[in-house]
């Protein structure tokens, strides 16, 4: 370890320093774009649709978990992870991989359209399998859901359980440019 002279920091602690910062800041101006700065108003409205600040919240009356089907940002729609159940009953429909991930695109794109988007709309998915030997079986529905030419950029992660017990979650992030 060399030692410093007149209490400097040497280059390489500088710079992880000034990373840090950068990093802090762009975390801020991430949050402050697309979430936007001004303070949530956290009570609930009667409608499964609220507008806080410039944002649009989805969410479903039935749900007990504390966290919105989707969130619409500017032109942007996130979409909560989604497994095989029922939006209206919260009912989990048990199946085979290729019933579940059916289920679970089925509720992505009612989600889409209570927004105003469709599937062309839609431009990164992450898919949650509990058994990655799923994929190919996963694949072959996935596919028949968005179009050749527009599939949206995904990654797949295999983990050990989910929700309910599911064979697959599938979130979703759409961009729709607004039209003038």
């Amino acid at each position: 370890m060399t030692k410093q002279l007149n209490g400097e920091k040497n280059s390489s602690e500088k710079s992880g320093i000034n990373l840090a910062k950068n990093t802090v800041l762009l975390c801020i101006l991430v949050q402050c774009f697309f979430v936007g700065c001004e303070q949530r108003n956290h009570k609930q409205q009667p409608s499964n649709q609220q507008t806080v600040s410039s944002n649009r919240y989805i969410s479903n009356p039935q749900s007990v978990a504390p966290s919105s089907l989707a969130v619409q940002a500017g032109p942007l729609l996130f979409i909560s992870g989604q497994i095989s159940e029922d939006l209206e009953t919260m009912e989990f429909i048990n199946g085979s991989i290729e019933q579940q991930t059916r289920q679970s695109l089925d509720n992505v794109m009612l989600l889409l359209r209570k927004a105003g988007y469709d599937s062309s709309h839609v431009i990164q998915t992450t898919v949650y399998l509990k058994d990655i030997n799923d994929l190919p079986k996963m694949n072959l529905i996935y596919g028949g859901y968005f179009g050749e030419q527009t599939y949206p950029a995904r990654t797949v992660v295999a983990v050990t359980n989910l929700r309910k017990n599911a064979l697959i979650e599938i979130s979703a992030v759409a961009y729709k440019p607004e039209i003038k």
